[in-house]
């Protein structure tokens, strides 16, 4: 009798359990996608470090989906309030009928657990449908084999799913026996009274409302402006602790806005011609009705949106970024650079024979040159800018100042020529070779003017009136800035580097690398006093360290932002639903009043629409300057190019459009069934 009666309950409240669904199988679908990456990339054929970037990856993985897990817990238990207080009626009903507590709780167990089973058969079947989408993406960025693709299900990661939204739902199951146990028949059979309407002063809104523009402003300054930023950085008494300012601002500026901002809409509105047409009275008044009594659940909500976007669109353009940098910094198999401190200048490709790696036959092509570090009193940002260092003094002491490298033209344009890269020509001139934007930024301000600098006892005119791009060590997008000079320059300076620029002749690049390698190690152990240190960039360490990289942001981002995507749109859509079941008494008596279902539908549809939209709208403006911020950060580690920032915008409102989306579509149509079962 009590599982027929519980499975009745559930066909006949079916869609009450919409959005309570519709999140948990989500929620499943995700956390079974990122914890299934193990099994989908085993049968790939990789090599030993890419398997270690995969093992990685599971790792720092494994750690969010606890977090993960808490946030959907939260979500569930959340969800699970609605429905309860959506048939607190019908559980009083059964109390007067004379069935205990006890077994009102049973039926409350039956229940979510035959929910709980469909929703996770539901969210695995989706999560491993979206897990070979996955399987092939990550193929392809690790260049492996997708023609024998196969399906892959990963058993691990379906048990690990089922036992922690089990957990989750243990924890449902307590919550609802001991808020059964802790209910009295008379509590469950009264209707709770709406929240009575608290008007706001206009004048007091409206000084609110600047207040809350203000702060919004004064944070955006803050953070976008670099010259602020760093005076911020440096309040408090320790490094960085003055970043808690602006973020401070930010969130009091959402709460005041939600606060105020209600007030003030629907006194503008109240003195517009279509204020008084159809149903706007009665829409706007629901409206500011449930603002009122969400202000901090929306504040909550519109700064869970803000984060999400700003992680999703991080993610996403340091995935490009990467990707980028991944085909474009390794226009050679390698770049050997070894720091030197032996007098005798002894030549490296013979020391390396003696090693066992002939550099000449193992390589179809290379390139044997010499770097120097420029003195400070010859080239400085003080030397370079001038009078106009003063100004930018705080700026660029976070940028490195110790010592410009520097470089013979002709040697450059050897590297340029194995690079396929630009070749140029010196007259008594010099010029900076970088692609690094922000020192880049300051040096163009300095060659804007064409300065002469004295370098090594030689006046060379500026050549170029900005930095040329360009790199001689395979880090694209990390180059500070070299200096480029005419041979007679460093025709007699002690070389601070050498270095061995190439391709490998051998079509198994791999196994001459660990030769070359093997070869330095055992050159530097023979002249300890001749080479202090190498540092080995080649094609086959940046895609592995690029690909990498970028697995990592993707999937972090992904992960998180999703989970806290589904989050705000699911609160917002179950509050949404809660304030749809305590106002179908006033849809009846606009219905008795003469208001057909149009109408009523309409009035519905838009607010729900705005209530969606309007954490959504403020969450986008606090973003445009908390993406920039974040631009800001990361391209002085090379990670971000800002020209990837529109096509990751693009996926970003593909996914919200998807998921934001979706919930706004369930929270409509299980409000109008609300409205349609109410009549």
């Amino acid at each position: 009798m009590i599982f027929k009666l519980a499975y009745r309950n559930i066909r006949k409240s079916i869609k009450d359990y919409g959005v309570y669904f519709f999140t948990v199988a989500l929620g499943v679908a995700i956390f079974y996608v990122f914890n299934a990456i193990e099994t989908q990339t085993a049968m790939m054929k990789i090599s030993s470090d890419q398997r270690e970037i995969i093992r990685l990856i599971v790792a720092v993985l494994s750690g969010v989906s606890v977090f993960v897990s808490m946030v959907l817990g939260f979500l569930i238990i959340y969800a699970n309030q609605f429905l309860i207080k959506r048939r607190k009626k019908e559980f009083g009903i059964y109390l007067i009928l004379g069935m205990t507590k006890q077994k009102v709780s049973f039926i409350l167990f039956l229940e979510t657990l035959m929910v709980g089973t469909l929703s996770l058969v539901t969210g695995l079947l989706l999560g491993s449908a979206l897990s070979q989408i996955m399987g092939i993406a990550v193929a392809n960025m690790f260049i492996a084999d997708v023609k024998k693709f196969a399906f892959v299900f990963s058993m691990k990661a379906m048990i690990k799913t089922i036992l922690y939204f089990g957990v989750l739902y243990l924890l449902v199951m307590i919550f609802n026996t001991l808020s059964i146990s802790s209910s009295k028949i008379i509590t469950l059979l009264c209707k709770q009274e709406n929240e009575k309407i608290r008007f706001k002063n206009p004048i007091i809104s409206a000084l609110l409302l600047i207040a809350g523009i203000i702060c919004s402003i004064s944070a955006y300054y803050m953070v976008v402006d670099s010259k602020t930023f760093f005076k911020i950085l440096r309040l408090g008494s320790n490094y960085g602790e003055g970043i808690l300012i602006p973020i401070g601002l930010g969130i009091i500026a959402t709460f005041l806005i939600f606060y105020s901002g209600t007030t003030i809409v629907l006194t503008i509105l109240k003195h517009t011609k279509r204020y008084n047409r159809r149903l706007n009275i009665f829409t706007f008044k629901q409206l500011s009705s449930q603002m009122n009594t969400m202000v901090v659940s929306m504040s909550i909500i519109c700064i869970s949106l803000f984060i999400t976007i700003c992680m999703l669109s991080t993610a996403m353009t340091i995935r490009q970024t990467l990707n980028d940098q991944a085909s474009g910094k390794s226009p050679a198999d390698y770049c050997a650079i070894f720091y030197t401190r032996d007098k005798k200048d002894r030549n490296i490709p013979e020391l390396l024979k003696k090693a066992g790696f002939d550099i000449d036959k193992q390589s179809k092509e290379y390139i044997y040159i010499k770097a120097f570090i420029a003195s400070q009193n010859d080239m400085s940002y003080k030397a370079l800018l001038g009078d106009k260092y003063k100004n930018y003094e705080k700026e660029l002491e976070t940028i490195n100042n110790a010592g410009w490298s520097m470089m013979s033209i002709s040697d450059y344009n050897k590297v340029a020529k194995i690079y396929h890269h630009k070749q140029y020509t010196l007259n008594n001139e010099y010029m900076i070779l970088t692609d690094y934007d922000i020192p880049a930024s300051y040096q163009n301000k300095g060659l804007k003017d064409k300065p002469s600098l004295t370098i090594n006892g030689y006046k060379l005119a500026s050549k170029y009136n900005s930095c040329q791009n360009g790199f001689v060590s395979m880090d694209k997008g990390t180059n500070p800035g070299i200096l480029i000079v005419p041979d007679y320059v460093v025709s007699k300076m002690k070389p601070y580097t050498k270095l061995l620029i190439g391709n490998y002749h051998s079509s198994d690049n791999r196994k001459t690398e660990d030769q070359f390698k093997k070869s330095i190690d055992s050159m530097i152990t023979n002249n300890p006093e001749g080479i202090g240190g190498y540092l080995l960039r080649s094609k086959i360490e940046n895609q592995l360290s690029s690909v990498g990289l970028s697995l990592l942001a993707t999937f972090i981002g992904l992960y998180i932002g999703i989970v806290f995507l589904i989050s705000s749109a699911a609160i917002l859509a179950l509050k949404a639903l809660s304030h749809t079941g305590d106002s179908l008494n006033r849809y009846e008596i606009l219905k008795r009043l003469g208001a057909d279902d149009m109408m009523l539908r309409h009035s519905l549809f838009k607010q729900i629409f705005i209530l969606f939209m309007i954490p959504l709208i403020l969450a986008i403006i606090h973003s445009v300057a908390g993406i920039k911020f974040s631009m800001f950060l990361l391209t002085s580690t090379a990670l971000v190019s800002a020209k990837y920032l529109l096509s990751s915008t693009l996926m970003i409102g593909a996914l919200f459009l998807m998921i934001y989306g979706g919930y706004f579509f369930v929270t409509y149509r299980m409000s109008l069934h609300m409205l349609r079962e109410s009549s």
